[in-house]
């Protein structure tokens, strides 16, 4: 689920830069909502960035002459840069929270698993399994 939430946010992220001006504040507001709503489903870490994401976005104005600038407002300039350092940081977090979420790492007899790798779902949890190993990866 988390995995699955944060690529639909950064597909509309690339929307948003995508899309002309008139249309980006419906795609902004998607985006928002789903940062607020869904907060619960990611990591404290991952959290802090949408956060701070979703209160950057409410500084964008495409309309230049209802930009007020000196209140920290900003144009397509702007949208830009902000989207982008989004988009590094969530990568970068995202990676973080992969590799921290290999909790187990143990040895098993390969006569127990049959297929390369097998993905198992169970509550909130993954289970991913090959004839050498398997791990648990924690989800929020």
């Amino acid at each position: 689920m988390f995995m699955e939430k944060i690529h639909e946010i950064k597909e509309l992220l690339h929307k948003i830069q995508r899309t002309n001006a008139g249309q980006r504040a419906e795609v902004i507001t998607i985006v928002q909502n789903m940062i607020w709503d869904e907060s619960n489903e990611f990591s404290d870490e991952m959290q802090q960035v949408l956060s701070d994401l979703a209160g950057d976005l409410n500084l964008y104005e495409d309309d230049i002459g209802d930009r007020d600038e000196k209140l920290g407002y900003y144009g397509e300039p702007g949208l830009t840069q902000v989207i982008n350092t989004a988009l590094k940081k969530i990568d970068g977090n995202e990676n973080d929270n992969v590799s921290s979420q290999k909790i187990w790492l143990l040895k098993i007899p390969a006569t127990r698993i049959t297929t390369t790798i097998e993905k198992v779902n169970f509550h909130r949890m993954s289970i991913l399994l090959s004839p050498e190993r398997f791990y648990l990866l924690k989800t929020k």
